[in-house]
């Protein structure tokens, strides 16, 4: 996919590690999109984001050498210049997602799941927000999700109560922006944590 501003979306492969690796070593503050696969707590995964980043880096670069379905996602290039990065994974790959609090209990979560694809997280450059990277990551992981075979998509983002939010902490995008894509929101949780659903006609 190419935006009408030249930017250009692609799904990520192994060829893009080290772009991605400087990427995240950059902007992700030490988490290199491990969050979903961290076994431990939250007070250690603080801890390896802080003091060991290292560890994140070596298990994403593992992941994406190897095409494993953790390391699934869509990059955004402005020429040479990686500039975005959404992770797109079978719902199964991130089940401590779905396992949190917010929404183990949740019915719409209900049935099988096995071509299901969620949206883990989102990262844009910071010089580069507020641009429309964001929305074309998510039409990129849209169309990667149906060349897949995906019958629907999700997205579980954080509606910020504070509108200062910084764009840091709006990590699995903005409510807002699946609303203008045309998600459909499937839950009856608490409205600061909607969950939106993008269906697609099965093959």
């Amino acid at each position: 996919m190419t935006s009408p501003s030249g930017l250009r979306v692609e799904p990520v492969g192994p060829d893009q590690a080290v772009p991605l690796l400087d990427f995240f070593r950059a902007h992700s503050r030490g988490c290199f999109c491990r969050w979903w696969h961290h076994e431990g707590d939250d007070l250690s995964w603080q801890g390896l984001c802080t003091v060991e980043p290292e560890q994140n880096e070596r298990a994403a670069r593992t992941a994406l050498e190897a095409e494993k379905p953790s390391s699934r996602g869509v990059v955004a290039w402005e020429g040479d210049a990686l500039v975005g990065w959404l992770k797109l994974s079978p719902s199964p790959t991130v089940s401590k997602l779905y396992g949190r609090r917010l929404y183990r209990t949740l019915t719409c979560f209900d049935g099988d799941r096995d071509r299901t694809w969620t949206i883990g997280c989102m990262l844009v450059h910071p010089d580069r927000r507020r641009e429309g990277i964001a929305r074309a990551l998510v039409r990129g992981a849209l169309d990667l999700a149906r060349a897949e075979g995906a019958v629907a998509v999700e997205a579980t983002p954080r509606r910020p109560i504070d509108p200062e939010a910084r764009d840091h902490e709006i990590w699995m995008g903005p409510a807002a922006l699946f609303d203008d894509l045309g998600f459909t929101r499937i839950d009856d949780g608490p409205d600061a944590y909607p969950v939106y659903r993008q269906s697609f006609e099965a093959p």
